[in-house]
């Protein structure tokens, strides 16, 4: 589709100028990602934080099941809540790439062929291949 329109004798510059604003594109969507990912991540697990408390009924009840009385046990309990504000943090930056998407098919439509000049027929095997 990027290249239907264009002649033989720029498909190579324009080839080159595709490839370099497909990279940074993506370069510049890996980096939101990753943005979004660490702040997300960060966010939740100061706000699951701000429920694991020695005040909070729950955790007295299985302060001895989870060995909270040691450093270790207190560095186990940490860490799960860590894995599950990074799962959180996922699971929203699929949600945000799922409506990205979801925004991006109506923009399929505005897509349209290429038109063929009359006579040139007989390249329609070579655009094909190209």
């Amino acid at each position: 589709m990027a290249f239907g329109t264009l002649p033989p004798a720029l498909r190579t510059q324009r080839t080159g100028l595709f490839n370099l604003m497909r990279n940074i594109g993506a370069s510049i969507g890996i980096s939101m990602m990753g943005y979004l990912l660490v702040r997300n991540s960060a966010v939740t697990q100061a706000g699951l934080v701000e429920h694991v408390t020695p005040f909070r009924q729950v955790i007295r009840d299985h302060a001895q099941q989870l060995g909270l009385a040691i450093p270790g046990g207190r560095a186990a309990l940490a860490q799960l809540v860590t894995a599950q504000a990074e799962t959180v943090a996922f699971i929203d930056n699929f949600k945000l790439m799922m409506f990205v998407s979801l925004l991006a098919i109506p923009l399929v439509m505005l897509v349209q062929r290429s038109r063929r000049l009359p006579g040139k027929e007989g390249q329609a095997g070579t655009l094909a291949e190209a």
